[in-house]
């Protein structure tokens, strides 16, 4: 019989295999806590998960040094990142 059960990040609604994984690719940890502190609460990632705040890391990075986003982009819709904001904001620095 196939394994169904499944843990799911509360942050990015990403699904994974078991809590170890959650705990590690999201930093969701088993009280439902992320990092340590409650979802919505942490200094650094705010409301998004590891996953979802290394991958806007990645976007801005490739904007700001002139590269392809492209991958990235479509990792971050994925995820439910706003795109677009993440985007304009860089713009808006930039300019």
């Amino acid at each position: 019989m196939p394994l169904t059960l499944f843990s799911v990040c509360p942050c990015c609604k990403s699904y994974e295999p078991n809590e170890h994984l959650l705990r590690t690719n999201h930093g969701i940890e088993a009280d439902g806590s992320l990092c340590g502190y409650q979802v919505g609460a942490h200094p650094s990632f705010g409301s998004e998960c590891v996953a979802q705040n290394l991958v806007r890391n990645h976007i801005v990075y490739a904007l700001r040094g002139g590269r392809d986003p492209s991958r990235d982009i479509a990792r971050g819709r994925e995820l439910g990142l706003d795109i677009d904001a993440i985007v304009r904001a860089e713009s808006l620095g930039a300019a």
